[in-house]
């Protein structure tokens, strides 16, 4: 691991803690949507402007090589969940949706900065302290550490800022994760993706693949690392689910499930009086998508 790889890991980290650190005191902050939807904006045109659009870009000149199209349809995990968190919290303003989407890329950014600078660096370019790097990345790998830093930070954010979900978001991570592989899946076989896959083809795994590390360690070949790879991901994003439900259990960081009628001041009620509380003892754990979708029926 090089000085800047470290760097770069620690600032990551120390982030994380930090946003932990203050959310009890920016609720006020937080809970409005008109910053989520700033902030959604913001990192969606950096993300478009800096990576996206130039890999769509290659896709339509018919480059159809399996970095190409893995890049073009976000068959990887990090880039996929740093574009449609960033969505998500543009379009909904619950954040519930987000909230389900966070724990995938909170573990994807840590385990790609943490892991990837403690043994090969970016793809095997060691990282570099500058802000071009840092901001702009290479040219084989635009802005490698943002990308993943910006799953991490609103990721975490995210997570410490929408109501608990309990079970249900779980439950919901779940069916996430079927659709997101099955849907990766349709696309190796469709353009015969040999690498860049979210692990999912033994080119992941090759000795100069994405996981090749994992393999090393593990001293697995293909598919015994993909098997133990994949399960090892999953316990750790349960955790980070758990830990999440577990971190509201703290009146500092509750968010009450009861929407605020004056939404453009505060999405959810930070107060809640006894009929308030009667409402969210009720309410606490349910996810109603219908609730975005009315938002937006009177708006658009």
């Amino acid at each position: 691991m090089t000085l800047a790889g470290g760097i770069l890991i620690l600032i990551t980290i120390i982030s994380s803690f930090l946003i932990v650190a203050v959310a009890p005191y920016i609720k006020i902050v937080t809970n409005n949507y008109f910053f989520w939807l700033a902030l959604g904006l913001l990192l969606l045109v950096y993300l478009i402007t800096f990576r996206f659009a130039d890999e769509w870009k290659q896709f339509g000149t018919g480059m159809w090589t399996s970095i190409v199209i893995s890049r073009a349809f976000m068959l990887d995990m990090c880039p996929f969940s740093a574009f449609f968190i960033c969505v998500l919290i543009t379009v909904d303003p619950t954040r519930k949706l987000a909230s389900i989407l966070a724990p995938f890329a909170i573990f994807g950014g840590l385990i790609t900065i943490v892991g990837g600078y403690a043994f090969n660096g970016d793809n095997g370019e060691p990282p570099q302290l500058d802000w071009h790097y840092v901001l702009i990345g290479t040219p084989d790998n635009p802005i490698y550490f943002m990308m993943h830093y910006i799953n991490v930070v609103i990721g975490m954010a995210v997570l410490v800022s929408t109501p608990k979900l309990g079970f249900q978001r779980y439950v919901m991570g779940n069916v996430f994760a079927i659709l997101y592989f099955s849907y990766v899946g349709i696309m190796v076989a469709i353009f015969h993706v040999t690498d860049h896959a979210t692990g999912m083809v033994p080119g992941d795994w090759a000795n100069d693949g994405e996981y090749a590390a994992v393999s090393e360690i593990l001293h697995l070949g293909y598919p015994g690392c993909m098997i133990l790879g994949l399960l090892g991901a999953y316990l750790a994003i349960v955790l980070i689910i758990f830990l999440g439900a577990l971190l509201q259990k703290s009146k500092r960081y509750r968010w009450y499930n009861v929407r605020n009628q004056k939404w453009y001041k505060g999405w959810y009620k930070l107060q809640l009086n006894k009929q308030d509380l009667k409402k969210f003892n009720q309410q606490e754990k349910v996810f109603n998508l219908r609730e975005t979708l009315q938002f937006w029926k009177h708006r658009i």
